[in-house]
């Protein structure tokens, strides 16, 4: 007599649990994504941080002249200031950034989980017959 495999016995289930297998990969790797964002936020922050710091110090240097700064001392620490300010600047954006791109991988990672959600639940009312 000719025997049908188990997994050829249930093809529909066999599907399903390799879509739920293939949800949670997605899962796995909107998590893997989410954590090399935040990875590199930090990174870029403290590469700005550090320029910041380099630029105030030259900032300070220039202060020693300060009893009576000519023109072109005046002229260069304006121009570190403005430079500080921007790279603060581009720290808040970098960080406003990362917010946005965590918060969309975020809203994709509960889409999936409301659709297993739904899938389970689908399950549990139909007895595994979808």
């Amino acid at each position: 007599m000719y025997e049908i495999p188990n997994n050829a016995s249930y093809p529909l289930q066999t599907m399903m649990s390799l879509d739920g297998d293939s949800e949670k990969k997605t899962l796995e790797d909107i998590e893997a994504r989410i954590a090399e964002r935040k990875h590199i936020e930090y990174k870029n922050i403290q590469e700005l941080e550090r320029m910041r710091k380099k630029l105030e110090f030259s900032v300070n240097m220039f202060g020693c002249f300060s009893y009576n700064p000519g023109p072109n001392i005046l002229a260069t620490t304006s121009k570190l200031e403005s430079e500080m300010i921007r790279l603060e600047m581009k720290k808040n954006d970098e960080t406003v950034c990362a917010f946005r791109d965590v918060e969309r991988l975020e809203s994709d990672k509960r889409k999936i989980l409301g659709d297993i959600r739904e899938d389970s639940e689908m399950d549990l009312f139909s007895g595994g017959f979808t």
